[in-house]
């Protein structure tokens, strides 16, 4: 059974083309039915006895599939991040759980007693792994719980900042300090501080000077980062607590996925989440949440959050029909708080601002100018004119 699976894995990895031969297409479809058959007849054996390690292995590489790979991949706005290919995000990122057997495996999972409980050496680890890639593409809540206790980076000794990092990790993430704890809760900043964290390392590492830490850590960090957000919940806020929180969650998961857990292009992950921004927002708007202010009014710290959100929905959604709401949006609220007449800012005023919040210049930097291009001068931008070429994310 599991060289059937093993065998549909391959075919799924590297999808046909003219070198493939059509006796190679029917063995794979013989394969694939034949894995099937095998696998529902050991769930019948079972008869609710806990499901043995090997039988969760073949659940899971007969259920994963790179139908992503047959999608239009839109072209990326920003320079790689070092984590693109850190964990091989750059291959497997592109695979997914098909929702049947996602629902099957957890079943099984929780017969078995939990990820913790499968003995296979790795496979506890693959599956939590495989659960945040499948809940970063779809936006699916995270099937499984942590295999053991996250650990700070900083925390545990594996990153000692030097002079540079010190000073770097006391601005990043400054500007949420100044927002008020009720409209951002413990979670929301647990998340944030995990991508301050995170990013501080990576900086480090790539700055490639004395004391760095271990790419493997940072690693580890990042995907904690990634896993906070995504299990971030709003049940227990409403408002401007509500919106405020959902606006750090989908601007968080967009940084994540430029920099610290970035997919490839074709899982759109960052168009659909800056389509998902563009929503909120809209609906936010009709309840004058946040409530729009005069021009040259002083600005609330709030205000400046609110700026690098709609930045981050910016770069997201270059390349996408969700752009223009953005520029919109972001032009607006720039104008408003320009103290004189004039309605532009300089790119190192701009700069300044959102750099508060999550923010890592190796690769946010570019995009960013381009979108302040875009919003001050009106210009048509590469990012913006190819838009209408492509399919809606």
């Amino acid at each position: 059974m599991v060289v059937e699976c093993n065998l549909n894995l391959v075919a799924e990895a590297n999808p046909p083309d003219a070198s493939f031969t059509q006796t190679l297409k029917l063995a794979r479809i013989h394969h694939y039915s034949e894995a099937i058959r095998l696998l529902e007849q050991k769930i019948e054996d079972l008869q609710g006895k806990s499901p043995p390690d090997s039988l969760l292995v073949s659940v899971l590489r007969l259920g994963i599939s790179s139908d992503v790979d047959q999608a239009v991949a839109l072209p990326e706005c920003h320079r790689r991040s070092p984590l693109a290919t850190a964990q091989c995000l750059n291959l497997y990122g592109k695979l997914s759980i098909m929702p049947s057997y996602a629902k099957a495996l957890h079943s099984l999972v929780e017969r078995r007693g939990g990820p913790h409980a499968v003995k296979h050496v790795g496979w506890s680890d693959w599956l939590v792994l495989t659960d945040l890639y499948n809940a970063t593409r779809t936006g699916d809540r995270l099937w499984y719980p942590r295999v053991r206790p996250p650990q700070s980076i900083l925390n545990s000794g594996k990153h000692v900042p030097d002079a540079k990092a010190l000073y770097f990790s006391k601005r990043l993430g400054s500007g949420f300090d100044e927002v008020d704890n009720v409209l951002v809760p413990s979670g929301v900043r647990e998340a944030i501080q995990r991508a301050v964290d995170a990013t501080v390392a990576l900086d480090h590492y790539y700055r490639r000077e004395e004391d760095r830490p271990l790419l493997a850590d940072i690693v580890l960090a990042a995907n904690e980062a990634q896993r906070e957000f995504l299990e971030l919940c709003d049940d227990d806020v409403s408002g401007m607590a509500k919106l405020v929180h959902n606006c750090c969650r989908l601007a968080g998961l967009i940084y994540n996925d430029i920099v610290l857990f970035p997919l490839p292009s074709c899982t759109r992950v960052k168009s659909h989440l800056a389509g998902e921004l563009e929503q909120l927002l809209e609906r936010s708007e009709q309840k004058n949440f946040p409530p729009n202010k005069d021009k040259g009014s002083i600005a609330s710290p709030l205000d400046d959050m609110f700026i690098w959100v709609l930045a981050m929905g910016g770069i997201a959604a270059s390349f996408t029909v969700h752009r223009p709401f953005f520029v919109k949006q972001l032009r607006s609220r720039l104008r408003i708080r320009s103290v004189d007449n004039s309605s532009g800012w300089t790119w190192p005023e701009f700069k300044k601002l959102v750099s508060r919040f999550l923010w890592w210049d190796p690769v946010v930097d570019s995009p960013a100018m381009g979108l302040w291009l875009k919003v001050t001068t009106g210009e048509p931008h590469m990012m913006d004119v190819e838009m209408e070429s492509l399919e809606p994310a």
